[in-house]
């Protein structure tokens, strides 16, 4: 138990390098050249200096290469703005044509979800609802100009909230824990009331933190009771510090439904959702763009004692401080292009691996590197993960599937039917991590 304990403690102080990162630098040369000429593009673009010409590109690298690598990491946009009139004009037409369409849907997309988000939390302040927008939704508004952040989804908490006795901070509304429970209920049934009628469909609801809600043409809309729940079990400093997720929300004093966090747990917030992804499937670049929009519209905000502290708390100093030379290193400075050590390139290649949201490959890996710490051996952490991956516990089972609970005798015939559904719709992922499992 003390070994155990000495292990865990180490790893939330030093937060692990993630499985696959010390071998980012093994992209092929034209990849390496494409993958810096896109730093170079996104720090223009940040930068509001866009390039005159296009960048020479070494070692066999192609524009197409350059595009590929941002649309992976959904940062069209930004690199976009970050070619000049005559560097576009360069670029061959069916390339140039498909880079523009891309950043003009980016701004599209951007400015429909605003239209729609004032829809949605108008009908949730007329039903009580309080609401606090989370992540993108307000980075999106700190970028130098509307339209370089793409827009998947947008994230909002909600709840029926009142003011902790002591008048530090809001919880939800009820004096013990089943009575906020029932108020929790309350408020979910609510927003799917109010989801429904705007013309979403629900899936997963009340399967964990957040239920997500769809519309057609490319509505995406997430909408949170929590900000960590046993799904994140294995960061528990995070499920601690967010078990409440209105103590630190601040009230809008022009409108009482409305709250927001300070600078500083706006910033905490987006590091510590940062990080879930860094150190599990992965995350892009674009984090590394949020990160310098952030240090910039917060400046002196996001420094302190108390920002300090928390991050201690929460065990993300240390990646505080990856992340922010890494920003600065891409982002500020002098010259046309990011000057990054060699350190800083292992880190831009393993992220423009990644992709927006990470990858297969890198969640095996990473949850084989976990079991290897604790003690497992290769056999022992490939026999746990497959165990984890085919046989699911019932209580993940109804996490997800809501109708198996309280019908335990479902349960047998689901694992069957789960498996059967996921090599008929997933085959590509199934074998891609038996892959990496087989590899390690």
């Amino acid at each position: 138990m003390a070994a155990k304990q000495q292990h865990d403690e180490a790893r939330t102080s030093q937060h692990a390098t993630p499985a696959g990162y010390s071998t980012a630098s093994e992209a092929t040369p034209a990849l390496r050249a494409a993958g810096l000429t896109l730093a170079q593009l996104m720090r223009a673009g940040m930068l509001g200096a866009p390039l005159g010409e296009l960048p020479a590109l070494q070692d066999g690298g192609t524009w197409e290469n350059v595009y590929a690598l941002a649309k992976h990491d959904s940062v069209e946009a930004i690199a976009w703005a970050g070619l000049g009139e005559a560097a576009r004009a360069a670029l061959a037409g069916e390339l140039r044509k498909s880079w523009g369409s891309a950043a003009d849907l980016t701004l599209l997309r951007q400015l429909q979800f605003d239209v729609e988000r004032e829809r949605i939390t108008a009908q949730m302040e007329t039903d009580g609802l309080s609401w606090l927008p989370l992540k993108g939704v307000l980075i999106a508004g700190y970028y130098p100009q509307p339209g370089l952040r793409s827009m998947s989804d947008n994230d909002i908490l909600y709840g029926f909230v009142e003011p902790e006795p002591d008048g530090r901070g809001f919880r939800i509304k009820g004096a013990t824990e089943a009575e906020r429970a029932e108020t929790v209920e309350r408020g979910t049934e609510a927003i799917v009331g109010i989801m429904e009628g705007l013309g979403y469909r629900g899936e997963h609801v009340g399967a964990s933190k957040d239920d997500c809600f769809f519309k057609d043409p490319m509505f995406n809309f997430e909408m949170h009771r929590g900000l960590m729940d046993d799904l994140d079990e294995d960061i528990p400093e995070f499920c601690a510090y967010y078990k409440n997720p209105w103590l630190r929300a601040r009230r809008d004093p022009a409108d009482p439904l409305r709250f927001t966090f300070s600078p500083a747990d706006e910033y905490l917030y987006f590091l510590a959702h940062a990080y879930k992804h860094f150190s599990r499937a992965g995350c892009g670049v674009r984090f590394i763009a949020d990160e310098w929009v952030l240090l910039g519209h917060f400046g002196d905000e996001l420094s302190g004692s108390y920002l300090e502290g928390e991050l201690e708390t929460l065990g993300l100093a240390e990646f505080d401080r990856l992340v922010r030379d890494m920003a600065q290193a891409v982002f500020g400075g002098e010259g046309e292009a990011p000057r990054l050590t060699d350190d800083q390139q292992r880190l831009w290649f393993y992220l423009l691996g990644c992709g927006t949201y990470g990858t297969t490959e890198n969640r095996v890996a990473h949850r084989l590197q976990e079991l290897a710490e604790e003690g497992k051996s290769a056999g022992e952490a490939r026999a746990e993960y497959l165990g984890s991956r085919f046989l699911p516990s019932y209580t993940w089972c109804c996490r997800y599937y809501p109708v198996l609970r309280g019908r335990k005798w479902l349960y047998p015939g689901f694992l069957v039917f789960r498996a059967l559904r996921g090599v008929a719709v997933h085959p590509g992922r199934l074998l891609g991590e038996l892959r990496v499992i087989l590899r390690r």
